[in-house]
């Protein structure tokens, strides 16, 4: 197993490599890999569904948008929670496991953009000639 984290964490770890050293975009990096572990968040839990990458999340202290975020991930992507004491651990292989025998569903298609500009036409009132 290799850790890609970003170089800025001087991570000194023997299975460490900095993700710059690859010279591929956040989203190229993500689909290279076999699963990604991380926070809730709006960016990587998105990229990665719509990749097609698995993912292993932990739960955040206090994020209350994390509910509504992880339950999206879990309609669109392959991914498992692991307890904090099981990731700072090491104890991973239950959790690889888990979303690698998952069946993938199918990706979500990326158009929150025109989702988001249609949204703002209308609120503003805007009419829009097809």
């Amino acid at each position: 197993m290799r850790w890609l984290v970003p170089g800025e964490w001087n991570c000194r770890h023997p299975d460490a490599i900095a993700s710059e050293s690859f010279g591929l975009s956040f989203t190229d990096l993500l689909c290279s890999v076999d699963a990604v572990i991380t926070k809730p968040g709006y960016g990587t839990f998105t990229e990665a569904a719509c990749n097609g990458t698995p993912v292993i999340y932990q739960r955040r202290k206090n994020w209350p948008e994390q509910d509504c975020l992880i339950e999206w991930l879990i309609s669109n992507s392959r991914c498992v929670e692991i307890e904090e004491e099981k990731l700072l651990s090491g104890r991973l292989a239950a959790a690889i496991d888990c979303i690698l025998n998952q069946t993938p569903p199918p990706a979500p298609k990326a158009g929150g953009i025109a989702q988001a500009a249609k949204a703002i036409i209308e609120h503003a009132g805007v009419q829009v000639s097809e």
